[in-house]
């Protein structure tokens, strides 16, 4: 017998009988809010693996010929024209090295991401797979999170392209003062050269 603080106990209001609760529709990893953000799919892509899948087939296209490399690179206003002229050697290395290293981050993302839910180990996996088959152009997590940062933006990779073509490591590029200097420094030392056998 119960009074009306304490219903006597009936199978309705029983603690042991479970409660019906509505079902919450489960979201996957690639649904969720932090893979979203993270590889930024589009409008048309209806979730994160999508847009992994098709990041990855684009990377992998701009493997596909000697200047398909071009599609994935973004010069700015510097760009147009003969696109191909207007980058160094240097920079065309260094794109077809972060095309590469992207891919494989990107795949280890696609393999892992759903039980890791951690970037950084996909890009430094990405990197020391890299580094077995000779590219160095990454040499920590951090730089192919960066290249990541700005890639997923509008899916191209950013170079500077600056007037004319030059053969010279990015540093000297950019630092033409520098450049004098040292031919300066060279001329110099070439006139005090004496080349007599």
């Amino acid at each position: 017998m119960g009074d009306a603080c304490n219903p006597p106990s009936t199978l309705e209001v029983s603690s042991l009988v479970p409660l019906t609760m509505p079902l919450l529709p489960t979201l996957s990893y690639q649904e969720s809010t932090e893979a979203i953000e993270l590889f930024r799919p589009l409008p048309t892509e209806r979730d994160a693996l999508e847009a992994v899948d098709n990041q990855i087939i684009l990377l992998c296209e701009a493997n596909s010929s000697p200047e398909a490399y071009l599609d994935v690179v973004d010069m700015g206003q510097n760009g147009g024209g003969d696109d191909d002229e207007k980058l160094s050697h240097h920079q065309v290395w260094l794109v077809r090295q972060m095309v590469l290293i992207l891919t494989c981050a990107l795949l280890k993302a696609k393999e892992k991401m759903e039980k890791l839910h951690n970037w950084d180990t996909c890009c430094d996996e990405a990197k020391d797979d890299a580094v077995k088959i000779g590219f160095k152009a990454a040499t920590c997590s951090r730089t192919i999170r960066n290249w990541y940062q700005e890639f997923r933006v509008i899916r191209k990779i950013k170079v500077q392209v600056l007037s004319g073509r030059h053969n010279l490591p990015p540093f000297l590029q950019q630092n033409r003062d520098v450049v004098i200097s040292i031919q300066k420094y060279g001329g110099k030392i070439y006139k005090n050269c004496s080349w007599s056998s």
